[in-house]
């Protein structure tokens, strides 16, 4: 019966591959727990009308169709850290799990969509990190953004796609979160010196192999990881885990927080 069991895992890794393989990016699909929305549809412009505690939707010509989270502490006479969250295979822009991760309190949160799925995964990497650096630019004529606190982070599918993105710039941020997924790069990673580089991955997930090695080929090149299993856990997050929120604090929150943890 465990022999079977592997098979079947390794069968199911080994399509996942093949389905990246043929669409330049995809992953198994996943059931995200839904997210509360609002019927704003209008691309930020200003300061006016933040509603802390709300997700906020856009429908913007330019970067197309997103959401945004604005903690409930929110106030604008200081920065705030922020985190770019991307989703599952067969889902639309969500900030969970991360909303969960952060008690809803001391982050910004923005589900990202995806580009549209046209040319090399090397064209998408450099399209997805465009429209990521123009949402920045929208949101920050609303919202106080900490530029040297920003995060980027994703489950299953949304975080095979974190790691092309961070491995296209990583000096833009302060720290990486791969859960449910490796790395989807070329077999060498640039380097990335002491860059903040979370990855969790559940114990009994069929991506676990592909993590870990993520984890090895991360610290090979001078990345700070951190490699956390989600105990009797499958394809899922473990969203009560407090490593993983002690890691989003001491790497988001300015030391002087009073909620960053040391």
């Amino acid at each position: 019966m465990r022999t079977t069991a592997m098979n079947l895992k390794n069968a199911w890794l080994r399509k996942l591959l093949a389905i990246f393989a043929m669409t330049s990016l995809s992953a198994p699909p996943v059931s995200l727990a839904a997210d509360k929305q609002n019927n704003t549809a209008a691309a930020p412009s200003d300061k006016s009308a933040v509603e802390p505690g709300k997700i906020v939707e856009i429908d913007d010509p330019q970067t197309g169709k997103w959401k945004y989270w604005v903690p409930k502490d929110y106030t604008p006479d200081r920065s705030w850290p922020i985190i770019y969250c991307y989703h599952g295979m067969g889902q639309t822009a969500v900030v969970w799990p991360f909303r969960n991760l952060t008690d809803r309190v001391g982050f910004i949160l923005v589900g990202m969509e995806y580009v549209k799925p046209v040319g090399t995964a090397r064209q998408r990497t450099e399209d997805e990190l465009a429209n990521l650096k123009r949402i920045h630019n929208l949101l920050a004529k609303r919202l106080q953004i900490n530029d040297r606190r920003q995060l980027i982070g994703g489950f299953s599918m949304g975080g095979w796609w974190t790691s092309l993105i961070a491995e296209k710039e990583p000096t833009l941020f302060a720290g990486v979160v791969i859960l449910g997924s490796g790395r989807a790069g070329s077999r060498n990673p640039p380097r990335m010196t002491g860059l903040p580089v979370f990855i969790g991955i559940g114990e009994n997930d069929p991506s676990r192999q592909a993590a870990e090695v993520a984890a090895k080929s991360y610290r090979s090149q001078g990345a700070a990881v951190t490699l956390e299993i989600f105990k009797g856990r499958d394809h899922s997050v473990d969203t009560d885990n407090a490593v993983l929120k002690t890691w989003l604090d001491n790497h988001g929150l300015d030391p002087g927080n009073p909620r960053a943890r040391k």
